[in-house]
């Protein structure tokens, strides 16, 4: 058995929709997951999920759940597992491991994301960008660390801003889309107009460091 999230029974979730757009003859049945009710409102909708999937394990099914980038990185997979090894915690579970968005991103893009002398800040907005505002000046306010910005599809316009007036404007680059047909990869400058869609990924990068080859020419002159 197949299984993916989605908000609904009658809609396509995201990893449902990378599937079906490589083609894949797979049927899934989906799991729904409330993403914008309240906190009990979500938690009754795992707890549906759960004993879906405890029903299906029960009668002997081998279950897989379909996730888009990696389970174990802003997915709902690790919550539905732990529900489910609650009730059954003799059940083996398996992940494997995955290229998440801002992966696709810096391929597409060709942006280096971090070298061994950088750091990486993942910075996930969900919600209320308000809410990631202090985050994002901090690591923007240290010229070795790349800012990687998850879910910020409503904060393109004020974060980009930020970006730009911190001087990383023109090597940010933004995606939308990813691992669709219809994916969309840009330098930020020509996406920060308008808000972008939820899943949108941004990457800042890190300013490059002189080499040391470079640092001794210049010290020598």
């Amino acid at each position: 058995l197949v299984v993916a999230a989605s908000i609904s029974a009658d809609a396509i979730g995201r990893a449902e929709a990378v599937i079906r757009a490589a083609g894949d003859p797979l049927r899934i049945e989906r799991l729904g997951i409330d993403v914008t009710g309240s906190d009990e409102a979500r938690a009754a909708s795992f707890d549906a999920a759960r004993d879906a999937l405890v029903d299906q394990l029960d009668s002997g099914k081998v279950v897989a759940f379909l996730t888009i980038g990696d389970p174990n990185m802003f997915s709902v997979f690790p919550r539905i597992a732990s529900a489910v090894r609650g009730q059954r915690p003799e059940v083996p579970i398996e992940m494997i491991p995955g290229v998440t968005a801002f992966q696709e991103l810096a391929a597409a893009s060709g942006t280096v994301v971090g070298d061994d002398h950088q750091s990486i800040r993942i910075v996930n907005v969900s919600r209320d960008p308000a809410d990631v505002a202090d985050l994002v000046d901090d690591t923007l306010g240290r010229p070795s660390e790349t800012l990687v910005l998850y879910r910020g599809g409503r904060a393109v316009p004020t974060i980009g801003a930020r970006v730009v007036d911190a001087g990383r404007g023109e090597t940010a680059v933004i995606g939308e889309q990813l691992g669709l047909p219809d994916q969309r990869c840009v330098p930020l400058a020509a996406g920060t107009d308008h808000p972008a869609s939820y899943l949108a990924c941004m990457i800042a990068p890190a300013e490059r460091l002189r080499t040391g080859a470079t640092e001794e020419s210049e010290e020598s002159q």
